[in-house]
């Protein structure tokens, strides 16, 4: 009986999962910041450095930018402490079965360190094109211009 009643809990636990994961909500548009860096991500230029300065107000020691086909987690689990909450829905996110990585060929994320040692993660639905695929470009505050295309 054990095994019957864990066997539902899956059953009904595995599609609520690959909703929150591959779905359009999965993306952070509640994020204050989601549709301006949407935007400016959308329609950088090759030759364009992207000021991540205004990042949660300034409030952020180390940044990342992660193209398609990367697995942010295991990257910023390196600079400081992620939450229970985004180490399960990072790590269901990348779960091979649903996607290929915890972020896609068609997306891109920025992930920050704030001044707590606490990790954000927003989640972004465009990319500027193929060429940011497989980018993981980090830097600190001192240093926060960065060019997201390949050189």
């Amino acid at each position: 009986m054990r095994y019957v009643r864990r066997a539902l809990y899956l059953l009904f636990a595995f599609p609520v999962v690959v909703l929150l994961t591959t779905f359009p909500f999965a993306f952070s548009h509640r994020h204050p910041q989601y549709a301006d860096f949407s935007e400016i991500i959308y329609n950088a230029k090759p030759s364009q450095k992207i000021n991540f300065a205004v990042v949660n107000d300034g409030d952020w020691t180390k940044l990342c930018f992660f193209g398609g086909y990367t697995n942010p987690l295991g990257t910023m689990r390196k600079f400081g402490d992620v939450t229970v909450f985004d180490r399960v829905y990072q790590f269901f996110k990348g779960l091979p079965l649903l996607r290929f990585g915890q972020v896609e060929e068609s997306e891109t994320m920025i992930a920050y360190v704030d001044g707590q040692n606490v990790v954000h993660f927003i989640h972004f639905r465009v990319t500027p094109f193929a060429s940011v695929e497989n980018q993981i470009i980090c830097t600190d505050r001192n240093r926060p211009s960065i060019s997201i295309f390949r050189a």
